[in-house]
Parts: C-alpha cells; sequence; structure tokens
C-alpha cells in the first residue's frame, strides 16, 4: 500500500480516517460509550488535540476504546502520525510530557502537542 500524500499541513490526507480497523484493536466510542463491536475488554481514552493537528481533524478531542495494554504511541500509530514524533509531536498523557511508549490507563487523557512553527 502507498503511503497517503501529505497536504499543506503536512498531514496525510488519510489521517483520522484509517481503513479497516487498526492493529491496536482500538475503535472510536459513541455517545452512548458503546464501540463499534462493544469490546468488554477495551479501555476508554481522550484524545485532545492541538495546532494544526486540530484544524486538520476538524475537532478538538477524540474519544477512543483501545485495547488493554495500549500506548499512546499505538494511538499514535492509528492516525498515522509517526513521522510526526521526527518532527517534534509532543505527548501528554495525564499532564505529563512524557515517553509515547508509557502504557496507558483506563480514562487517560493523551494530548498530542505538534511543534510550534511561525514568528
Amino acid at each position: 500500500m502507498a503511503p497517503a500524500e501529505a497536504d499543506a499541513s503536512g498531514l496525510p490526507d488519510d489521517v483520522g480516517e484509517p481503513a479497516g480497523r487498526p492493529k491496536d484493536g482500538s475503535t472510536e466510542v459513541s455517545e452512548d460509550g458503546t464501540t463499534d463491536d462493544d469490546t468488554s475488554y477495551a479501555w476508554k481514552v481522550s484524545i485532545l488535540l492541538f495546532g494544526m493537528l486540530a484544524e486538520r481533524l476538524g475537532r478538538r478531542s477524540i474519544e477512543l476504546a483501545v485495547a488493554e495494554g495500549s500506548t499512546a504511541l499505538d494511538v499514535i500509530e492509528r492516525f498515522g502520525l509517526e513521522s510526526w514524533l521526527d518532527e517534534g509531536l509532543s505527548v501528554a498523557i495525564d499532564g505529563q510530557i512524557g515517553d509515547a511508549s508509557r502504557v496507558l490507563r483506563d480514562g487517560a487523557e493523551i494530548a498530542l502537542l505538534p511543534p510550534v512553527s511561525g514568528g
């Protein structure tokens, strides 16, 4: 599969709309708190988006269900943002900037903070 082309924001065109079920087992949570397959082992996490990421996805937050033992890196991979880590994307888990490979907890809040640009 060819990589998605990036638009002016630097994000692939298909960011936020992965094809099929992601390898980390994550899925979006509906308004009533259920998932498309209502997996009972799923943890619910909140993703906060800032700057270019929020503009590109057209929203500032997303709720996901992820499998127990998932990491912030799994979430980043779900949205195709791995290359952003090399460009300076910072990750805060429950208000603390840190390692994206840290295992999440049920109810975790993940903030994706793109690098700041401008003058």
